[in-house]
């Protein structure tokens, strides 16, 4: 996606289910970062309330926490 309205950043974080939302700038495209504890099950409502406002979608991915992004939380920083 490119030009994601902060309206559609807001419209995901209301979303049940949803922890938090943050944008990437990657060349010429944008990528929306949602974190979830219900992992796949948030993609349906996600890509309904994108498609909704508009917006077209390019890639879906869903990734489960690694090892490292646990330790990373547990100290409260960057490796």
């Amino acid at each position: 996606m490119f030009g994601i309205p902060s309206e559609a950043k807001q419209r995901i974080q209301s979303l049940e289910g949803v922890d938090m939302v943050s944008i990437e700038n990657r060349d010429q495209k944008q990528a929306l970062h949602i974190h979830s504890s219900d992992g796949s099950g948030i993609v349906a409502p996600v890509v309904s309330t994108l498609q909704n406002m508009g917006l077209r979608i390019g890639n879906v991915v869903v990734r489960e926490p690694s090892l490292e992004d646990a330790y990373v939380r547990l100290v409260g920083g960057e490796i």
